[in-house]
C-alpha cells in the first residue's frame, strides 16, 4: 500500500475514534514519505492520545520541512502548553498566528490561557477541543485545521464542522476535593451526533474510574491523583436525553474524556 493510501485509511480511523489504529496508519505513511503534513496530522493524533512528547517531536520535523505550517505551530502550542512550558508555547500561538492570520484555529483563546497561567490566573477553555479535533486532519489546510469534533458522513468523505461550540459552566460544589484544593478543570463541546467532556487530572487510574450512564444522567466518580481519601464527583442531570449503551469513558495520563451519544441527532445542546 502507498502512502498515500495509508493516510487516507489512518484519516477514517481517526474520524471513528480508533486513536491507535490511525496512529499505526499515519506511522507506516510517514515511513514511507516523510513530510510535513503527514508529521503534522500524525501529531494531532499523538495529542488525541495524550502523548505530547511525541506529538511536540513530529511537529518540530514537521515545521523543519515547512516552516510555514500554521497548524504544526498550533499542535506544538498545545503540546508545549500540556507539558507546562507556557512561555514557548505562547510563542508558538503566536507565530502561527503571524502565518496565517484567517485560520478558524482558536489562537486566540489559546493565547489568553497562556497568559493566564502565565500571570497565575486560571482561563476556561470556553467551548474549545482542549487537545485536539476528532475529525481527521484531510489534505488540505482547511480540514488539517479543525479543531472541533465532527462525525464520519461517510468513510471517503471528510466530516462537517460542527454547528455550534458550548461554553463551560463555572464549577460546581460537588466538583471540589474535600480539601478545598484546585478543582479538576472541565470543558465540554459538541457535534451533531455526540456531546464530549474533557475532565483535565493526570495520573487517574481507568480501573478505579466509575462512570454511570442513564438516558438523562451523568455520574462520574475517580479518586484524586496522590490523594487516599479524597474522591473527583461528578453528577448531571443532562440537558437532553442519550444512548447509554453507546456512551464510552477513556482515560489517558492526562485527562479523563467522556463521550455521550446524543438520541436527538443534530439537536444542539444548550448546557450539559
Amino acid at each position: 500500500m502507498d502512502a498515500a493510501s495509508l493516510f487516507g485509511n489512518a484519516n477514517v480511523h481517526f474520524v471513528s475514534e480508533e486513536y491507535e489504529e490511525a496512529l499505526k496508519h499515519y506511522t507506516c505513511a510517514v515511513s514511507l514519505e516523510d513530510c510535513a503534513e503527514f508529521r503534522t496530522c500524525r501529531a494531532a493524533c499523538y495529542l488525541k492520545l495524550g502523548k505530547f512528547e511525541a506529538a511536540l517531536e513530529d511537529v518540530s520535523e514537521a515545521l523543519k520541512l515547512d516552516q510555514k505550517s500554521y497548524m504544526a505551530l498550533h499542535w506544538k502550542g498545545i503540546a508545549l502548553f500540556y507539558l507546562g512550558d507556557f512561555a514557548a508555547a505562547k510563542l508558538a500561538f503566536e507565530e502561527s498566528v503571524r502565518i496565517c492570520p484567517f485560520s478558524k484555529a482558536p489562537r486566540a483563546i489559546w493565547l489568553r490561557k497562556c497568559d493566564a497561567e502565565l500571570s497565575g490566573s486560571a482561563l476556561p477553555l470556553t467551548g474549545v477541543v482542549a487537545e485536539v479535533s476528532k475529525a481527521a486532519p484531510g489534505k488540505a489546510a482547511s480540514s488539517v485545521e479543525a479543531v472541533a469534533p465532527a462525525a464520519p458522513s461517510s468513510a471517503s468523505q471528510p466530516p462537517a464542522a460542527p454547528q455550534a461550540a458550548s461554553s463551560q459552566e463555572a464549577p460546581k460544589p460537588s466538583n471540589l476535593s474535600i480539601s478545598g484544593r484546585k478543582p479538576v478543570k472541565r470543558e465540554w463541546y459538541q457535534n451533531n451526533t455526540h456531546v464530549f467532556i474533557t475532565l483535565f487530572a493526570k495520573g487517574v487510574q481507568q480501573d478505579k474510574c466509575k462512570v454511570d450512564f442513564q438516558e438523562k444522567e451523568l455520574a462520574i466518580s475517580f479518586p484524586l491523583p496522590g490523594s487516599t481519601d479524597e474522591e473527583f464527583q461528578l453528577d448531571l442531570d443532562l440537558f437532553e436525553e442519550v444512548d447509554a449503551a453507546a456512551c464510552k469513558l477513556e482515560v489517558s495520563s492526562m485527562k479523563v474524556e467522556v463521550t455521550l451519544a446524543k438520541k436527538s441527532v443534530g439537536l444542539q445542546w444548550k448546557d450539559l
